[in-house]
């Protein structure tokens, strides 16, 4: 009788760490799709932040042309933009560590 319920009890052990095990594997998951749902908007709003950039680039360098702008104002816009460039590059690495860290979290292997 003691080596049934040892199995039973170890059964039972088993099986709690097994509802553990899936309830981590659940929260991962919904963390992982939370990660990657705030990266994506963070990528979206660099996108629309570099696409302003690249307008009042435009608008800068219209002006210097015409003479109503100096070099410097052109340069200080054009800097501007450049940081947007990278702010967009570093959301976009940002969301595809997120799109990894999904699918890992959803037991594949990231490509």
């Amino acid at each position: 009788m003691g080596r049934l319920r040892r199995a039973e009890a170890e059964r039972e052990a088993a099986r709690a760490e097994l509802e553990a095990a899936e309830r981590r594997a659940r929260a991962e998951v919904r963390a992982a799709q939370a990660e990657r749902e705030a990266a994506r908007a963070g990528f979206a709003a660099a996108e629309a932040a570099l696409v302003q950039a690249g307008q009042a680039a435009r608008a800068a360098r219209a002006r210097y042309a015409e003479g109503a702008a100096l070099i410097t104002e052109l340069l200080a816009v054009r800097a501007a933009e450049s940081v947007q460039r990278l702010a967009r590059l570093q959301a976009l690495y940002q969301a595809r560590i997120a799109d990894a860290a999904l699918v890992l979290a959803l037991g594949g292997t990231p490509q």
